[in-house]
């Protein structure tokens, strides 16, 4: 038997809480301001190479998505992500590559730059778990598991950058917008996933979705403060 929609939904934000996004360690070092200039810059055009990517999830979600008023929230997901329409004064790509400039990043050294074995894991996985999912389940894991722990982190990752790394709010709109756009979405996917995960199966599939998302994540994160911390250049 289903279980009832809010007893679902703190189920689901227990799993979440156990890899706090905000409680890893990249995120605790940017609060502080640990790392040097050089590894922040290494690790902005990592970061970059993320956002550019697994943002083709949220379309393989909307070709999976029958509902059209869902369709239509994910459009603007998208527009949020793509364009500076909504949410931002460039795409999130665009401001996430304006914050690793700011930090002396330069096209050639993104150009050169491989991204790292946990960045590609992680992108890979998202889009084709996205592909292969019931919209619902594919939605829980990105917007439920994903965004819904990203304001937090990214207020603390604001105040970290700009006091220690004297980066001006331009530079780090790429965080700002992170803030009450992903509020929104993860408010919106939490009553889909009520609305419509409503038998044995379907909670099953977004429960262990959402946890593979945060495993997937924090593993991502790990790679990300290796590069920040420059642990990579002395191994």
């Amino acid at each position: 038997m289903p279980l009832a929609a809010d007893v679902f939904v703190a189920d689901l934000k227990r799993i979440i809480q156990e890899k706090k996004y905000s409680g890893h360690s990249l995120i605790q070092g940017l609060a502080r301001g640990e790392f040097s200039r050089e590894h922040l810059r290494r690790w902005a055009i990592q970061k970059y190479f993320q956002v550019d990517q697994h943002i083709r999830a949220f379309g393989a979600i909307y070709a999976n998505c029958p509902d059209r008023k869902v369709r239509r929230m994910l459009v603007e997901n998208l527009i949020d992500e793509e364009t500076d329409l909504r949410c931002g004064s460039d795409s999130h790509a665009a401001l996430c590559l304006r914050f690793a400039q700011a930090l002396g990043a330069t096209d050639e050294e993104v150009a050169k730059t491989q991204p790292i074995a946990e960045v590609s894991e992680y992108v890979n996985w998202v889009i084709e778990f996205c592909k292969n999912s019931p919209f619902i389940v594919g939605l829980a894991a990105l917007s439920l598991a994903g965004e819904s722990q990203v304001p937090e982190a990214m207020r603390a990752a604001v105040r970290g950058l700009r006091e220690h790394y004297g980066l001006s709010e331009r530079d780090v709109e790429f965080f700002i917008v992170h803030i009450g756009g992903d509020e929104e979405h993860s408010d919106t996917a939490e009553r889909l996933v009520t609305a419509h995960a409503t038998s044995d199966t379907l909670q099953t599939q977004v429960r262990e979705a959402v946890a593979t998302f945060c495993d997937k994540w924090w593993r991502m994160q790990d790679g990300y403060y290796r590069v920040a911390s420059g642990y990579s250049e002395r191994h």
